[in-house]
């Protein structure tokens, strides 16, 4: 049913199917209603303007991401996720099968530096597409360009998104994977017709279902985008059968069949750095639930979150990447619903995602101090509600641009201002084009190693650089590396020792 309006030409809200269903309706429960206000309405910014904004924003940022890039290894968990992309092995607890066989092609098809710069360059591809999901979104929702600028550099061009943006891991692709979930969510909620939003819901329950198979932390925005999309469409009689109940069910499900790449990867035995053995199903699911980690904490320990404190290191860090200006835009955004219903839906949804995030997730994260080294760690994980956060603040800046009836002559070169100003403040601190010192590190270190020498290590630098080289770019292919912290599990041999026949692993009987 089409919304009517009246001579004002202020919109009605309709009831929505569950409200009026004592009247027999069928109108939309999710679409927005109220007053409304002088910001153009999605349907009145073209769509080639909105695909040319999205090509844009997507150049742009892979332009400055490249030119910024690491050109090896950057440290961390890359090492170990490049090369077990490269030998098709098992990467740690979860797995994330999804990024493995993403990098698996870009290492073996792409022609140009190393693996690790592919993977990094891999990384770089998912942060732009991220930059231009979002821009999208924002120009959907706002109809402005200068609002979709603006907010696009604040968060893109952040040191935290810049920097992950450009190094070979899987936060990339979990931001690109929530941000296209979010793009689709607003599609829906602003869709009347029913077999519209059936269509749309098939494309969230596919990206939902992907989401997951990269990042468990993706898991806090798909149940409540599923269970909404699932209450808003039982309203719908028409829509609503046991057919498209169970198409959307095996349409989420699908995308789980990447997992089978695990137990293929630890049956075939290929690879020389991998992961536990997934053969069985008991140790599918004690990968899968991450239960060398503990399963729902960030770590294994006795240890639990606490909320508060890790709620104020969010707060802080966010103040800290996006400024307190985006943090102020956003609590305006969160107060529009106060004067227009017109997005309530949409704002509702990113603000619930924002509460259920800061509760759920700094209830797992029982690290108590974190601090140095343990902030690096954490604090990948705040970019997931940083982009709820950022897309608050353009509803924000959108109310005020309204309010405010500056002309788009003014504001627009304000913005690109504003987009070469952000650039230019991060870009000497996150620019990682020269920096070699991981692998440099790693080469030094193996370099005076004698011949055919057995090296024991422990910790993830040293492990997954001394790996890396050893397996992924053959540099003294002649030294074995053992990670200690794996000789005592019983999967090491078979799965791993078998590559090191000259290597002789005592109490071999225990542990087969």
């Amino acid at each position: 049913m089409a919304r009517t309006k009246t001579k004002h030409n202020h919109e009605i809200r309709q009831l929505s199917p569950h409200e009026s269903a004592a009247n027999g309706g069928h109108t939309a429960s999710m679409t927005s209603g109220g007053c409304k206000d002088e910001s153009a309405d999605e349907d009145e910014v073209s769509t080639n303007l909105i695909i040319a904004f999205g090509v844009f924003m997507f150049i742009f940022s892979l332009f400055i991401y490249l030119q910024t890039a690491y050109p090896s290894l950057p440290g961390g968990d890359s090492g170990e996720l490049t090369v077990t992309a490269k030998e098709f092995g098992v990467a740690h607890p979860p797995g994330y099968p999804l990024f493995t066989m993403f990098a698996y092609l870009v290492i073996h098809i792409l022609p140009l530096g190393s693996p690790a710069f592919r993977v990094n360059l891999l990384s770089s591809v998912f942060g732009a597409l991220t930059n231009s999901l979002l821009g999208v979104c924002l120009l959907k929702s706002t109809g402005k360009l200068s609002v979709s600028l603006i907010m696009c550099a604040m968060l893109g061009f952040s040191r935290l998104f810049w920097l992950w943006h450009i190094t070979g891991e899987v936060f990339s692709l979990n931001n690109c994977l929530c941000m296209a979930t979010l793009l689709f969510m607003y599609k829906y909620i602003h869709k009347s017709d029913p077999s519209e939003k059936l269509r749309t819901a098939y494309s969230l329950a596919l990206l939902c279902g992907l989401a997951i198979t990269n990042q468990h932390t993706s898991s806090l925005l798909v149940l409540p985008t599923a269970a909404l999309v699932g209450y808003d469409l039982s309203g719908y009689k028409e829509v609503f059968t046991f057919r498209n109940t169970l198409g959307l069910t095996l349409a989420g499900f699908l995308p789980g069949l990447a997992y089978l790449q695990l137990p293929l990867a630890s049956y075939l035995k290929t690879a020389r750095v991998s992961w536990g053995d997934q053969t069985t199903f008991s140790g599918f699911m004690f990968h899968v639930l991450r239960e060398d980690y503990g399963t729902l904490k960030l770590v294994k320990t006795e240890e639990t979150g606490d909320v508060i404190l890790n709620s104020k290191y969010l707060i802080s860090d966010l103040h800290k990447e996006l400024t307190i200006s985006v943090l102020i835009l956003a609590g305006i955004g969160l107060a529009c619903p106060l004067w227009t219903r017109r997005r309530f839906y949409w704002i509702s949804f990113l603000a619930l995602n924002v509460v259920s995030y800061l509760g759920f997730f700094c209830s797992f994260a029982n690290i108590k101090d974190i601090s140095g080294l343990y902030h690096g760690v954490i604090e990948r994980f705040w970019m997931q509600p940083c982009i709820y956060v950022v897309l608050l603040a353009g509803e924000g800046l959108n109310a005020l641009l309204n309010i405010s009836r500056l002309s788009k002559n003014m504001v627009l070169p304000v913005a690109f201002l504003i987009v070469a100003l952000r650039v230019h403040s991060n870009y000497e601190l996150c620019n990682r084009s020269e920096n070699h010192d991981v692998e440099n590190f790693g080469r030094h270190m193996l370099s005076i190693m004698p011949s055919h020498a057995i090296l024991l290590t422990s910790g993830d630098l040293s492990t997954n650089t001394f790996r890396y080289l050893t397996v992924g770019e053959g540099v003294r292919p002649d030294i074995d590396v053992l990670d200690m912290s794996f000789m005592g599990s019983p999967w090491f041999i078979p799965i791993v020792g078998k590559h090191m026949p000259r290597v002789t692993f005592p109490g071999i009987g225990l542990v087969r």
